[in-house]
Parts: structure tokens; sequence; C-alpha cells
């Protein structure tokens, strides 16, 4: 089952997928891999980032959406 067959998208410029309907996106390369008990924390480093769409976010607010 494709969840994305009906959205159109593009690559970013390191060819991350972007979907057209995104607000906005940010490519990132790997910095740093910190250990964090049974976890690990990935740090990145943002090299390419980009508004296309110039839209009001949802936003999650005291349990509720705005």
């Amino acid at each position: 089952m494709d969840k994305f067959k009906d959205y159109g998208y593009s690559n970013a410029p390191q060819g991350s997928p972007v979907l057209d309907c995104a607000m906005a996106y940010c490519e990132c390369k790997l910095k740093d891999v910190f250990p964090a008990g049974d976890q690990e924390l990935i740090v990145g480093e943002v090299v390419n980032a980009k508004l296309i769409n110039d839209i009001t976010p949802l936003t999650f607010v005291w349990g509720d959406y705005f």
C-alpha cells in the first residue's frame, strides 16, 4: 500500500524527497552520534533549507490543534 501515491513530490538538492504540499524542508548531514542509555542521540548539520509554501502551520497546544 503506497500512502503517498496521490501526492506529488520533488527532490531537494541532496536528494531527499519533499512533498509538494509541504510547508518547508531542511536537509541535514550527520555530524555526530552520542550514546544515550539504550538509545542514540543523532546530531545533524543543516545543509539545505527552504520555505516552499508560506502558510499557517498546524500547531498543537494544550491538547488541541490550532
